[in-house]
């Protein structure tokens, strides 16, 4: 988060790598919800939660494994 936080601002916006990871984490290690939620906390004690809006979510992307991979055999 600390990485991606310094550019948040310089930028127009920024992809948010690490959301992509706390939610596979809170998928595929079966941890609750309020792992996801707990993300936010994290980030609003690194930077202003306002400028969240300047980060893009996704989990699923041609740069990383695709989401159906994830969960191995299925």
């Amino acid at each position: 988060m600390g990485y991606v936080a310094g550019y948040v601002g310089p930028l127009d916006a920024c992809l948010n790598y690490p959301f992509y990871y706390w939610v596979r984490d809170t998928v595929f290690n079966f941890k609750d919800m309020t792992n996801l939620r707990n993300y936010y906390s994290e980030w609003s004690k690194r930077m202003d939660s306002g400028r969240l809006s300047l980060m893009a979510n996704f989990i699923d992307n041609h740069d990383n494994e695709r989401v159906l991979s994830w969960g191995g055999d299925w």
